[in-house]
């Protein structure tokens, strides 16, 4: 998690304003800077007269701190590197806090002219709005999440878990939907206008790290940048309790195929979920679906059980921490055994079920004309393999159980492949290979079952 440089001068200067003041009851506030007009980027922010946020910058935000309670707070709001209190461009009267309770104030809203209206007719004059009860803590080991819509050209907007249910339903500009407990995981978010069918953005949210934690979700910037003085563009930021101010980053995909090449019979066709939900039913041996497109940078887990299952529980494989890079092509086999009695493999190596990784796979020949092919050595009771054409040269020499090749392109014709031990060099197997009605495409060459 980042935290911006200038916090860190915004909170001493707050620190000394505090430590110079004497009170006894206090409450915990949190500042947060997401007024988006570009001429209000960066303020000092005055409490009671004395600077207590020198240079704040927007979308950085304060730590909770404790001001005094039982009394009116008088803000104000300045240009930045102001001389003193008097060059104060806006004032507000907040308060009195109530002793020992949080409180959220959030600089909303634009100072100057220019700016596109609402579309919900609201007022979008620069303000500070203040969420009351506020959440520092989650409730065991969830976390508790608030949303605030901070954008001052964005209509009402439902927030929903990507392809699910939805999260809050039809908030509007400055207003706060309370807090969700939700457990510690991440989540893909998209934003609708208030009942519509049709995503605007889709984001992911990331609350792994944040178990026992809360946060707020903050619509920041402007939809059209254009028609709002070139400020900066939307986006959805975490606020988290300490001041650290995250932006939640954009969905994007890898694109993964999964080719089933387990030859025990007891796996012969399985169940894969996906994050705990059944992605491919009844999956059989020697199939493959076709390239899917799978959330990028995120954890996944993919857990493989008996066909016709009925939850992921009873699962017989798991595999955790799966992170796959953005605009990636992937091949992922299901490879090795599942239980005893199968022989060993004569290298040595671990033949136990497993998802084996091709990454950088190719979707298309890269030449025009061509085939590009990829072997993959699936047979576990099989050795080390070369690949020689008949009479011709060798392709691949030396390649073991659980590795496959880089992409070999090749003229789309007809192949006769001899499959040979590559420590004996004897002739294991003798095929025939007819790529000449695919000229263009990609493809894997799989070497499967027990030899």
């Amino acid at each position: 998690m980042r935290r911006n440089n200038l916090l860190s001068i915004a909170l001493g200067a707050c620190m000394s304003l505090i430590s110079s003041l004497a009170f006894s009851q206090t409450a915990n506030v949190q500042v947060i800077h997401n007024c988006a007009d570009p001429a209000a980027d960066t303020v000092d922010i005055y409490v009671n007269g004395n600077l207590a946020l020198d240079n704040f910058a927007f979308r950085t935000a304060t730590p909770f701190l404790q001001l005094p309670s039982g009394v009116t707070l008088n803000i104000g709001v300045a240009p930045k590197n102001s001389t003193s209190v008097a060059d104060t461009i806006k004032s507000f009267a907040v308060g009195p806090l109530t002793t020992d309770s949080n409180y959220i104030v959030v600089a909303s809203g634009v100072v100057a002219n220019g700016f596109a209206a609402n579309p919900n007719s609201l007022s979008t004059s620069f303000t500070l709005k203040v969420i009351t009860d506020a959440v520092t803590a989650g409730s065991g080991q969830n976390v508790s999440l608030g949303v605030f819509h901070g954008a001052t050209d964005a209509p009402g907007v439902d927030v929903k878990v990507t392809n699910g249910p939805a999260l809050v339903t039809n908030i509007e500009y400055g207003s706060f939907a309370g807090y969700l407990s939700v457990p510690a995981t991440w989540y893909p978010i998209s934003i609708y206008p208030t009942g519509a069918n049709t995503a605007v953005a889709n984001y992911v949210a990331d609350l792994s790290g944040l178990s026992g934690g809360a946060a707020v979700v903050i619509a920041s910037g402007f939809l059209n940048p254009s028609a709002n003085n070139n400020g900066p563009a939307f986006g959805l930021f975490a606020v988290l309790t300490d001041g650290t101010v995250i932006e939640l980053p954009a969905q994007t995909f890898a694109n993964v195929q999964i080719a089933h090449n387990c030859a025990a019979p007891a796996a012969d066709s399985v169940d894969v979920y996906l994050d705990g939900v059944k992605a491919i039913p009844n999956f059989k041996f020697r199939t493959a679906t076709p390239f899917i497109p799978i959330l990028a940078s995120v954890n996944h887990s993919v857990a493989v059980a008996p066909a016709n299952s009925s939850s992921v529980a009873q699962a017989i494989a798991t595999f955790n921490n799966i992170n796959l890079t953005a605009n990636q092509n992937y091949i992922v086999v299901a490879s090795g055994v599942v239980g005893s009695g199968f022989a060993s493999n004569p290298s040595g190596l671990n033949t136990g079920f497993d998802l084996k990784v091709i990454a950088n796979a190719e979707t298309a020949a890269a030449t025009s004309g061509k085939v590009d092919l990829a072997i993959f050595h699936g047979s576990t009771d099989a050795p080390a393999v070369s690949v020689a054409a008949e009479g011709g040269s060798t392709l691949v020499q030396g390649l073991h159980y659980g590795s496959s090749t880089s992409y070999l392109s090749l003229p789309a014709n007809n192949y006769t492949l001899d499959i040979q031990d590559s420590s004996q060099m004897t002739v294991l197997a003798r095929y025939i290979a007819d790529v000449s009605g695919i000229a263009d495409s990609a493809g894997v060459v799989y070497a499967s079952g027990f030899l």
